[in-house]
């Protein structure tokens, strides 16, 4: 079973499907660590999916990565900055709800 996933793309329709597909926790049931590096994807997509995943009863998911993740160029809201892991209240506002993830023992980090 697939516990590690890398997803790399520069292709936003592509990715969007991809991690459409990954917010269920019934698709890799046994995620636990996924490293997203990718650009044009929308933001929000990142953070349903994690969410997604987190209140999932059978939840797996213990680490999410961002390795030089960029937005579209539709004025969506950004990802995080680099660094993010000192200081929490930086995180974008649709981003918020990943304070609680990471205080419940999420491990994320944007690199």
């Amino acid at each position: 079973s697939i516990t590690k996933l890398t997803l790399t793309s520069r292709h936003l329709v592509k990715i969007d499907r991809v991690i459409q597909e990954l917010r269920s926790p019934t698709f890799l049931p046994n995620l636990q660590e996924v490293e997203f590096r990718v650009s044009g994807a929308r933001p929000s997509l990142f953070v349903e999916f994690v969410s997604s995943r987190w209140a999932s009863p059978k939840r797996a998911l213990k680490t999410v990565v961002l390795r030089k993740c960029k937005s579209g160029r539709n004025g969506s809201s950004p990802f995080p900055s680099r660094g993010l892991q000192d200081n929490l209240s930086q995180l974008p506002i649709e981003w918020a709800d990943f304070e609680n993830h990471i205080k419940e023992g999420l491990r994320f980090e944007v690199i």
